[in-house]
């Protein structure tokens, strides 16, 4: 049978063989259950990852805003090392040479006194160490004076403040984040501070 010259067998062969083929109902199944299969795939890594930011999310450190600041590449590794060095200095100072004072960092700011209780003198002379205690002291008078020496740079001639210390302090004293604008400076201020207690450098071997 022909239509203006056309053979309808050959149209509806044409038609046929121009439709894509569904495939089979098994090929079908086929397909349809490794949807599923990934689907159900898909929702365990979901479920699992969910977990373990959870579970990151927990991570005490992460109260550290330092350790917040290197994990998102606010600062380099060795840069929140010397942020965790200045913490070191600073409170090793208060113990030592503000005792009786607040402790907080800014009171570092102040003159020092004469920095022990009588009762851990006391102790100190009782137990024989004394004198290791008094070194202790002086390495961490000697550690804060070449700290405040860094800080000098960047200290404000005009206004007298020092920002630096003060964002440091916030920063790495405080657990309190200074606000995200100065955080490039803050950062530049902690690599004067990296080199200059030689924090992150790798030891020379012993030949």
């Amino acid at each position: 049978m022909s239509v203006t010259g056309v053979n309808v067998n050959e149209q509806m062969k044409s038609i046929s063989a121009a439709k894509p083929s569904r495939g089979s109902g098994q090929t079908r199944g086929k397909r349809r259950g490794r949807r599923d299969a990934a689907n159900i795939l898909w929702r365990r890594v979901t479920a699992s990852y969910d977990e373990d930011v959870r579970a990151f999310a927990k991570n005490p450190a992460l109260a550290s805003p330092v350790t917040r600041w290197v994990l998102f590449g606010h600062l380099t590794p060795t840069q929140g090392m010397a942020g965790r060095r200045y913490a070191d200095i600073m409170r090793n100072f208060s113990r030592f040479h503000m005792e009786g004072q607040s402790t907080s960092p800014r009171s570092a700011n102040l003159e020092p006194v004469r920095g022990v209780e009588d009762q851990e003198l006391e102790r100190r002379a009782f137990n024989g160490t004394l004198e290791e205690y008094e070194a202790d002291a002086r390495h961490a008078r000697r550690q804060y004076n070449r700290l405040q020496k860094v800080l000098a740079r960047f200290k404000d001639n005009v206004t007298g403040r020092n920002f630096a210390k003060d964002y440091l302090d916030m920063l790495c004293c405080e657990d309190r984040e200074p606000p995200a604008q100065h955080r490039a400076d803050i950062a530049g201020v902690l690599t004067a501070v990296a080199k200059e207690f030689g924090v992150g450098e790798r030891k020379r071997r012993i030949q």
